[in-house]
């Protein structure tokens, strides 16, 4: 599980950089079961268009 935070626009790099570079030096492998978020701020409805969110990501050792 990832906390993110951040504005409108900042979502998606993080969840790149988790991907291409911490998933590969992690050492664990990503399982086929689909990542989800839990907002706990979503930028969408947000007025200041800020968001905070649980990222998970099923991994696992292969």
């Amino acid at each position: 599980m990832f906390r993110l935070e951040g504005t409108y626009g900042d979502l998606l790099p993080k969840i790149t950089l988790i991907l291409e570079h911490w998933l590969p030096k992690s050492g664990f492998k990503l399982r086929s079961t689909p990542a989800y978020a839990h907002y706990h701020q979503n930028h969408f409805i947000d007025e200041n268009e800020k968001f905070e969110l649980d990222f998970y990501l099923p991994i696992g050792f292969f």
